[in-house]
């Protein structure tokens, strides 16, 4: 099952395969930040039929085919499990480690 990851940006989607590129990681980002295919070939430079062709490869590793539904799934497996632990979510939109620590949610 994808996750996103805790506690930082540097790997957005886990999906257990060791083939997930940085580039995946950085579209599955961006589509987690709300961006048009457009918009994403123009933060990295490349074509969007590239996007589209990283999009594909994620969606496929996720068995998602639509961007709602990756969403969906990051959510569930994600943030809603730390929101019932009693996780904090700090002012980057990761969670901390402690409800107890006002301080790590500053991170």
């Amino acid at each position: 099952m994808p996750t996103l990851e805790s506690y930082g940006p540097c790997r957005v989607l886990s999906t257990g395969s060791t083939a997930d590129t940085p580039r995946e990681q950085q579209v599955a980002q961006f589509v987690i930040y709300g961006m048009s295919d457009t918009e994403i070939s123009k933060r990295l430079g490349i074509s969007t039929h590239t996007v589209r062709d990283h999009l594909k490869k994620v969606f496929d590793k996720t068995g998602t085919n639509s961007r709602g539904r990756l969403l969906h799934i990051l959510y569930f497996t994600h943030y809603r499990p730390d929101i019932e632990a009693g996780c904090v979510m700090g002012t980057r939109g990761w969670f901390t480690t402690s409800s107890s620590d006002p301080a790590q949610a500053l991170r």
